[in-house]
Parts: C-alpha cells; sequence; structure tokens
C-alpha cells in the first residue's frame, strides 16, 4: 500500500522492504508524509515519492548499515519536498510529462449522413443482415437524413435530435412506428461512434415519451346502426331487395363471421370458403 491517510488526515507515502532485508534488521516499511490532507495533491506527490524510494533499491543496498540506509532514504525525501513540494513544480511536471506521452490528435473530415448511411448498410450485409431489415433502416435512417438535409454527422448535436423526435410526432403515426424510428437512427449513430465519425451519440438519452393509453373498445374501428341492419338482413327469412330467393350460405356466411368475431379491417378477418 503506497498510499495512506492517518487519523489527522494527512498523507503519507508507505513501501515495504523485501523480506530479506528485514532480516538483517532493516524497518518493515519506509514512510514518509506528504504534507497535505488534499487526495488529489496526495496522490501525485506520492508518485514522485514512490518512484524515488524504489529506485533504492537498485543502489548497492546490502552494503549499507541500516544507519546509512535510514540517512539515505532521509536524504532522498527531503530532496523530493525540496524541489517538487510545490504546486507550480508539480503541475509544470505534470504537464511535461503529459506532453511526451500524448500524441497529436487528426480531426477526422465531416462525412455526410448519406454517406455515412452507405457505408453502415455495407456492414451490415457483411454480417449476413436480412434484406428486409437492411430496408426497413436505409428507409428509416433516410427519412431522418432527407429531414437533416443530408449534413454532416458530427453537426448533428442533442438538441436537433429532439427536434426531429418532435417531427415524429408531428407526422401522426403509430407509438410503436415512430419507435422503430428513433431506435434505427440511435442505432445509426451508435454505429457513427465507434467509427469516430461523432465523438458522441445525439441521440442517446432521446426517447419518444409515454405510450399514449386508449379504451380496449377504442382502439377497434366500431360498426355504424346502418352497417348492423345491413348485416342482419342478411340472416332473416324471406328475399332480397332485387327478389331472388336467399340460399344457405347467404344465411351462414354473415352469421359465421359475426360470431367468429370478423373484425372491421379485413386483416383480421378470417377468409371463407363455401361450396
Amino acid at each position: 500500500m503506497y498510499l495512506y491517510r492517518n487519523k489527522n488526515g494527512t498523507y503519507y507515502c508507505r513501501i515495504t522492504l523485501p523480506k530479506p532485508l528485514r532480516i538483517r534488521g532493516f524497518p518493515f516499511a519506509v514512510k514518509c508524509s506528504l504534507q497535505t490532507h488534499s487526495r488529489t495533491i496526495g496522490i501525485e506527490r506520492n508518485a514522485l515519492c514512490a518512484i524515488a524510494l524504489r529506485r533504492l533499491w537498485r543502489t548497492p543496498i546490502h552494503q549499507m548499515s541500516v544507519k546509512e540506509f535510514n540517512t539515505s532514504v532521509s536524504k532522498t525525501i527531503e530532496g523530493i519536498r525540496r524541489v517538487y513540494f510545490n504546486h507550480a513544480d508539480i503541475d509544470n511536471l505534470l504537464l511535461a510529462s503529459m506532453a511526451e506521452t500524448q500524441t497529436p490528435v487528426v480531426a477526422s473530415a465531416a462525412v455526410t449522413l448519406n454517406k455515412a448511411l452507405e457505408e453502415s448498410l455495407e456492414t451490415k450485409r457483411a454480417d449476413s443482415i436480412l434484406n428486409r431489415t437492411l430496408g426497413q433502416l436505409e428507409h428509416r435512417v433516410g427519412h431522418f437524413a432527407r429531414w437533416a438535409k443530408n449534413c454532416s454527422v458530427q453537426h448533428i448535436s442533442p438538441k436537433i435530435a429532439m427536434q426531429y423526435r418532435n417531427e415524429l410526432l408531428s407526422q401522426k403515426r403509430s407509438y410503436k412506428t415512430n419507435c422503430d424510428y428513433l431506435s434505427s437512427v440511435r442505432q445509426f449513430f451508435g454505429w457513427c461512434v465507434i467509427l469516430e465519425y461523432c465523438p458522441t451519440n445525439p441521440f442517446a438519452a432521446v426517447k419518444m415519451g409515454k405510450k399514449p393509453t386508449k379504451r380496449r373498445d377504442d382502439e377497434r374501428k366500431r360498426w355504424t346502426t346502418e352497417q348492423l341492419n345491413q348485416v342482419f338482413s342478411y340472416v332473416s327469412p324471406g328475399k332480397f331487395n332485387g327478389g331472388r330467393n336467399r340460399l344457405i350460405q347467404d344465411y351462414w356466411i354473415p352469421l359465421l363471421c359475426l360470431y367468429g368475431c370478423m373484425l372491421r379491417n379485413p386483416s383480421l378477418s378470417c377468409d371463407w370458403c363455401v361450396e
């Protein structure tokens, strides 16, 4: 454990000596005060002290006496405190080390939404994604690209993302369809972040909102009185208005549809075949 804080809140640097030295009578550990109550400053000073003290192991320490070793440790610590225990010196040292280790970042060229969409679709095709899924992704992200006038990917901000969300709500689509549009665009920008076309995903925190609640009887189209009278007229005995006698299928087809819960939506009704 290199860094610890005592009961008074002062940070210390502590380094345990190797076991062969402890057997010869050397101290169990070397401790030095970092002369600060700030953990941030303590971490910086601890790094300097730990490196300097560990370098003592490279000296012919086996030829030293315990007294000579303690003197060497004291001189090393005093030298560090005198040179580096100054805030300005620590800041300059850290900035210099950062300048040496950091590599210059080259700004990538701006990529338009349509260009990024084409590259994204090529990546999806390489992953053997279904053509229907690719078509849906191209249609939904393309809708956003047309709305944003094919600007660069880096230009899109969370503010623009919220404006597009409001645009979806104003176009009177269903809640589920709007969620699918928003999810596709969010997935697309997640891919752009991976390729470093933009630093963050502007749609990460954009939600469609609470799902609208409707009564169960309001979700379906309801039969009008005229339509009900017309349907029940088929199951009543007699003739049609044109004079044709009613056949057996004229009676059973409407009756089966009524009891089979046929809805006004043709896609939800059954297909009947009567010979």
